[in-house]
This record gives structure tokens, sequence and C-alpha cells, in this order.
């Protein structure tokens, strides 16, 4: 609220960011990112950016957040996880 300006160092600092990168190095890692987060169940990636897209003083789109929690819950991805997590491998996410 101060409208004190600040880098991105000091956006990691406050923890408003995760990482920092140089330029060079930003499409690398962006890529990586990308491919760290496809190997997600997609169930639960669409739930997490519908949570994030959505307003949460919103009750409607609160509740449409909580359904789709409640879906990943419900969905073969998250079976598979649990079984590959006791079975040490890696799951194989199917998007239902």
């Amino acid at each position: 609220f101060t409208a004190r300006k600040f880098d991105a160092l000091q956006a990691k600092e406050f923890g408003i960011l995760e990482e920092v990168y140089s330029i060079k190095d930003l499409d690398l890692k962006t890529k990586q990112l990308i491919e760290n987060i496809a190997l997600n169940a997609p169930l639960t990636i669409k739930s997490a950016k519908m949570a994030i897209d959505s307003e949460l003083n919103d009750k409607k789109a609160f509740e449409e957040c909580l359904k789709a929690e409640q879906d990943c819950f419900d969905s073969d991805d998250y079976a598979e996880g649990r079984t590959a997590f006791a079975e040490k491998r890696k799951p194989i996410f199917k998007g239902n």
C-alpha cells in the first residue's frame, strides 16, 4: 500500500516470487517449470487454475472450487497417484 517500488530479488525476499532468473536462463527455466507442472494430474492442475482465477469472496466461485477439489479426490488420477506412491513409481495420469 506504500507504492514503494522494489526489484525482483526484493520480491523474492518478500515471498511474492519463488524464483528469480537471469534473462539468459529464463527460457530454459520456464520450459523446465512447464514440464514439471505437466507431470501432475490434469484434473488437479485444472482445479488449481480455477482457484487462482476465481475470487474466493464470490460464494459461487468458492463452491465451484470446492467441487473441483472433490472431483480431484474422486478421480482415477487420484487413485493412480496414491497407488504409484505406494509402489514407489511415477504415476501415469490420464485426466480422469
